[in-house]
């Protein structure tokens, strides 16, 4: 199983080569956090992308954390051919943040929907149920939040949502803030603002 590979670091006179080896060691339970595996040491390293030997330092390849030897899998030069194929010019990279912003957004608007319907799809006070839009899921106890569904519908999967979301009550706009209002003029007693 183990390859004896040369590493700065062994455990009881065995050398361990990669994440085969790794996961051996881990199964064995002879070491168990990350920060504990061994480190490689290597003069060269293969760029997996165009196949050539160039020197395993930062000038060659990038820091990348989560490798076990910390550096990226492609050299700097694949790197940046990719990112040079993948994005032209500026207008294809504004056009990709806002199709992927736009894809969000439609995103959001869908499970809004389906939170609504999951709810009866009327305010539990005064029955609107025209426009999704106008609904507001109102937190019935304020400190459980942990997030605002209206923010966040495009941000996380429909599961999370609908987990937040049987916190709440379904609520038009109005009478959100109309709940809100009171709540503060409670809050602030007779020195309360006064419209």
């Amino acid at each position: 199983m183990h390859c004896l590979m040369v590493f700065i670091q062994h455990t009881k006179q065995n050398f361990y080569c990669g994440y085969l080896c790794v996961f051996f060691l881990l199964k064995s339970r002879v070491m168990k956090k990350p920060d504990e595996w061994p480190v490689r040491v290597l003069t060269t390293r293969k760029c997996t992308k165009c196949d050539k030997e160039k020197p395993a330092t930062p000038e060659s390849f990038y820091r990348q954390k989560a490798a076990i030897d910390g550096f990226h899998a492609w050299c700097k030069k694949c790197c940046s051919t990719y990112s040079k194929i993948r994005f032209k010019t500026l207008n294809e990279q504004e056009f990709f943040r806002e199709r992927k912003a736009e894809e969000k957004r439609a995103r959001g608007r869908k499970y809004k929907k389906l939170l609504i319907e999951h709810f009866g799809g009327k305010c539990v006070t005064c029955g609107y149920d025209r426009c999704p839009a106008g609904f507001d899921f109102h937190h019935i106890i304020p400190e459980e939040k942990e997030f605002s569904i209206g923010e966040n519908c495009g941000n996380f999967a429909y599961e999370r949502l609908l987990k937040e979301a049987e916190k709440c009550k379904l609520l038009c706009a109005c009478c959100h803030r109309e709940l809100h209002y009171n709540e503060e003029k409670q809050n602030m007693g007779a020195t309360g603002f006064d419209w």
